[in-house]
């Protein structure tokens, strides 16, 4: 697709490769963003994670969309959430819709980095966390 970018992490696997996200549009895409996504302190993923955001072109409208890949440890999650919920807030036109997509890696009884961004992964919460964002406290 001719209107493509991908950001990786900066840190190179033992094999020599890189992971990172990417964001594969037919649409024209501008305003790019990068982060890198935090890890608490003494994190259990060490992987290296990141978020990407782009503006896209549809017609009269503009789309804010934000892709990225969040760790499987909850509390890594919790901050993973975080970081990403201000590539979702902040700087964005009152005009702009916003897209969240990625491998969030959301667990049913754990919801509270998804509470972050004011959503919910299950039906009343649950264990580790429920539907509040305090379980990332």
């Amino acid at each position: 697709l001719e209107h493509s970018v991908w950001v990786g992490s900066g840190q190179k696997q033992e094999d020599g490769t890189e992971e990172g996200v990417a964001l594969l549009s037919r649409l024209p895409l501008s305003a790019l963003l990068a982060l890198n996504l935090t890890h608490p302190p003494r994190p259990q993923d060490l992987n290296t994670r990141v978020a990407l955001r782009a503006e896209v072109e549809w017609g009269e409208e503009r789309v804010s969309v934000v892709t990225t890949h969040w760790s499987y440890i909850r509390l890594t999650q919790c901050h993973n959430a975080l970081d990403t919920r201000t590539l979702l807030v902040d700087p964005l036109p009152p005009s702009t819709h916003l897209v969240l997509l990625g491998d969030l890696n959301l667990y049913t009884d754990f919801d509270a980095s998804a509470a972050v961004l004011g959503a919910h992964t299950s039906n009343g919460g649950g264990g580790g966390g429920g539907s509040s964002p305090d379980g990332c406290g």
